[in-house]
């Protein structure tokens, strides 16, 4: 039902890897499996913003730590 990325490895997003994000996201969607992103800096963010990965999956699913993206999947899905 979820599928955590731990971004810290990821610096950036740039244009010709946006659409191939894009596309796991409406992939994973379509499976109704929600993509969640923990430790996204404000670098990458703002790199997610841009390029309508924020949109696709959600503000709500993109977090600063680990630690946090852990708990929200763990809210979300009532354990």
């Amino acid at each position: 039902r979820w599928f955590v990325v731990d971004a810290s490895a990821m610096t950036d997003i740039d244009y010709s890897a946006a659409p191939s994000l894009r596309d796991l996201c409406d992939d994973l969607k379509s499976r109704e499996i929600k993509l969640v992103f923990g430790r996204v800096n404000a670098f990458l963010r703002a790199d997610m913003d841009r390029h309508g990965i924020t949109s696709a999956i959600g503000g709500k699913f993109i977090f600063s730590t680990l630690h946090e993206a852990l708990a929200a999947v763990r809210k979300g899905s009532g354990q």
